[in-house]
């Protein structure tokens, strides 16, 4: 019974660690992709004010 519920706790232990590094990771991806829209947006911007 012992040995079972420590494998449980490894698990846990190791699923929570690799949902903390999806966390990690898709922060830094959002990151990025709200970066490049706002690239977008100033690229857009421009060519609205050339086209006026």
């Amino acid at each position: 019974m012992k040995k079972d519920l420590s494998k449980v706790k490894t698990d846990v232990s190791e699923i929570k660690e690799i949902v903390m590094n999806h966390a990690t990771e898709n922060r830094s991806l959002f990151k990025y992709v709200e970066s490049k829209f706002g690239e977008q947006q100033r690229i857009f911007k421009v060519v609205e004010n050339e086209l006026k």
